[in-house]
């Protein structure tokens, strides 16, 4: 018995619902534009979106009645199909059909009279603005015009990858045409709200250069331009021939309205200062909302559009708990107008999403609840920025007062700081003053010092000079003084020889005279008289050398100390060479040979004295590497030749060599490798010190067992 009446039941019911179906919607006056009641709309939803209009309109069994005043359906890739009739009872006169929703993607409409098949009229976003035959931004479709009532049967298919909002009006062409324009001019005076917005928060930033207002207007902007894009004016006006870009515009403006709200929230609020842990969480949401727009563009548009609108509902969460957490610990004004307008523009979208679901009326004012939202958003925001200039000027006053009385205090700190700081710098003075009276005293004693070492190595060089000059004077003048004795004899044989020549007078008779010359023959055979006058040239020619030796040594000694030249003077380098040389024979012996290569070279203006000692000090330890190396014969090399406008001395020998670690501190003073009591260290530091302050160069090259080579670089000219 409960079967039968469950079963009478369900089948009244249907019956019910099939005979309101099938009541059309009549068009009866002209003025009225009205939206069609829900119990004249029936739903019916293609999962698999294959179905053709013939094949849906055998299903009307499956239809169900809207149980919303606007038919919707959340985002889905499915078909979704209104079934509704209208019934033209104006003759002559045309109906419209229109859907409230600029966003559809695609909008058809299927109709038919009594008997006849289907019409369809199709409204896509795929193709430019201009091929619709109404230029208006919702899909607008017509029925023809007859002489007698006429009863259409219209199916609308919907997809897209928005939610599927469908409100459909229904009137004549005239009274649908005026609503429309009607509507083009309340989002005119929104438009026009958000540019005085915008113009004005601008031209305060060129006045206060605060980023907080830079980010701001642009903000303002990107949702401007989503409300624009939403509502198809941007497809209508501004890029009517990129339908590409009106499908992406609502992810584009979306996501640079987020950007935008974090940067500008982030600056507004000193959220990284206040909150950096909920900082944090705006980054990832930032990231997540860039992951939404590469969704949109790879073709993904209803994963992206789901994922935009929760990430939508979780950063306004975010931003409003932000707000309130900065209000409750910090107490500023600018978060409490943050969550004034916040709310506000909150409230808006609660406003329009009960719409949606059929608690609130659609009529204009839930209709338009973004845009007011939006707009109240902006004006409240506007007013918080100019109260935080108000607020941070009174700041800047009390900073500014803060800092007066800070100065004042320390002016007065130092007033009273100036006397204990002017004895403490006269009695450091007197520490100063005496610090630098012993500082002068250690000075001078390091001077004395470093001259005394100087001359120290002035006078090894000199004691080296002196017994070589020693050594080769006393050469020629032993040769000369072995030479007088045999010269005394033979002078004395000659003197005797014309003693007896002079006898020669004493004898008359010529006998005499003739025995007395044969006697002086016998004499001149016995002392080999031809041989003695050769001797004697032969002595004299030794003592010529020997003299001419001896002056030349002189000569030598008197170019190489150059006492009676301290001034700068143009003098030929290589003379300097060769007397060093010639001062150096004794040492040069017989093991070690000199190869002098000398080029023709213009005169240096140097200290002559001083480079002389730089060619002592270099062939000193050239002449010592060389004794040090024991087999091969010595060989020193001296070359000197002009380029690039300077005089190059090149001093090599085939001697020991250096290490890298020794030939990095050769010109260091007090740094030597000779044995204690050869050499004072100070040589080759005098040579360095001479060089640089003839304004040259002095390089070194060498390797253990290869030898070293000293080149030496003198400019032509001190100037």
């Amino acid at each position: 018995m409960n079967f039968v009446r469950i079963t009478f039941i369900t089948l009244l019911t249907f019956y019910c619902y099939s005979v309101k179906a099938q009541q059309p919607f009549r068009v009866a006056t002209a003025e009225a534009n009205p939206l069609i009641p829900s119990e004249y709309l029936y739903l019916f939803v293609d999962s698999a979106a294959s179905l053709s209009v013939h094949q849906v309109a055998e299903l009307k069994e499956q239809f169900k009645p809207s149980s919303t005043e606007v038919p919707h359906h959340p985002v889905t890739k499915s078909n979704f199909w209104i079934h509704f009739k209208i019934k033209n009872e104006l003759l002559f006169t045309k109906v419209l059909i229109t859907v409230q929703n600029a966003v559809l993607q695609n909008v058809t409409l299927y109709y038919r009279t009594e008997n006849d098949s289907f019409t369809a009229i199709q409204i896509t976003k795929d193709k430019p603005f201009h091929n619709r035959t109404y230029q208006s931004q919702n899909p607008v479709f017509s029925l023809p015009s007859s002489d007698h009532e006429v009863l259409y049967d219209c199916y609308l298919l919907v997809n897209s990858y928005t939610e599927l909002q469908t409100p459909v009006y229904v009137g004549t062409a005239a009274s649908m045409l005026q609503k429309i324009e009607e509507k083009d001019y309340s989002f005119g005076i929104y438009t026009g709200i958000m540019l005085v917005i915008f113009l004005y928060n601008l031209s305060i930033f060129f006045i206060v250069k605060d980023r907080s207002y830079l980010f701001y207007i642009i903000y303002i902007a990107s949702v401007a331009f989503v409300q624009i894009s939403l509502q198809g004016f941007g497809y209508k006006y501004l890029w009517p021939d990129y339908p590409r870009f009106e499908n992406m515009s609502p992810f584009l403006f979306s996501a640079f309205t987020a950007f935008t709200s974090i940067a500008f929230i982030r600056n507004f609020l000193q959220v990284k200062l206040f909150t950096p842990r909920l900082n944090h969480f705006l980054s990832v949401i930032f990231v997540l909302y860039a992951i939404t727009l590469l969704f949109a563009f790879s073709g993904s548009k209803h994963e992206a559009y789901n994922l935009l609108n929760l990430l939508a509902l979780i950063l306004a969460l975010l931003m409003l708990w932000i707000a309130i957490y900065i209000r409750k610990t910090q107490h500023t004004r600018s978060s409490l107008f943050f969550i004034i307008s916040w709310g506000a523009f909150l409230g808006s979208i609660i406003v329009f999403v009960l719409k949606d679901v059929g608690i609130l009326p659609f009529n204009n004012i839930t209709t338009s609840s973004l845009q007011i939202g939006s707009a109240a958003e902006a004006i409240l925001l506007s007013i918080a920025l100019a109260d935080r200039i108000n607020v941070l000027k009174r700041e800047k006053e009390i900073s500014q007062a803060e800092a007066l009385r800070v100065s004042q205090e320390n002016e007065r700190i130092i007033r009273e700081q100036n006397i204990v700081l002017e004895q403490k710098v006269a009695e450091r003075t007197y520490e100063l003053q005496e610090a630098n009276t012993d500082l002068n005293t250690a000075m001078t004693k390091l001077k004395d010092a470093q001259t005394q070492l100087v001359d120290a190595e002035k006078m090894a060089s000199l004691g080296q000079l002196t017994a070589g000059v020693a050594h080769e004077i006393n050469n020629p003048i032993n040769f000369v003084s072995s030479n007088i004795k045999p010269l005394k004899r033979d002078v004395d044989d000659i003197i005797e020889l014309l003693a007896k020549y002079e006898h020669l007078g004493s004898y008359n008779l010529p006998d005499d005279a003739k025995q007395y010359l044969t006697e002086i023959e016998t004499f001149k055979t016995e002392i080999d008289y031809t041989y003695i006058r050769e001797e004697i040239d032969i002595l004299l020619r030794g003592m010529y050398e020997g003299a001419t030796r001896t002056v030349e040594i002189v000569k030598s000694l008197k170019n190489f100390s150059r006492l009676d030249e301290a001034d700068l003077k143009y003098v030929n380098v290589n003379e300097g060479i060769n007397s060093t040389l010639i001062l150096l024979n004794n040492q040069l012996g017989d093991r070690v040979k000199v190869n002098k290569d000398l080029g023709s070279i213009p005169d240096v203006e140097c200290f002559p004295g001083k480079l002389n000692q730089v060619f002592m000090n270099i062939f000193n330890n050239a002449i010592y590497a060389v004794r040090k190396r024991e087999g091969a014969a010595g060989l020193i090399t001296a070359k000197t030749y002009f380029e690039n406008e300077q005089v190059v001395i090149k001093i090599s020998d085939n001697g020991i060599g250096m290490t890298p670690e020794v030939k990095a501190r050769i010109f260091d003073p007090f740094f030597t490798t000779k044995d204690v009591g050869e050499g004072t260290g100070l040589g080759l530091s005098i040579v360095y010190k001479i060089i640089e302050s003839h304004k040259g160069t002095i390089e070194v090259e060498s390797e253990p067992g290869a030898g070293t080579e000293f080149t030496i670089k003198l400019p032509k000219s001190q100037n």
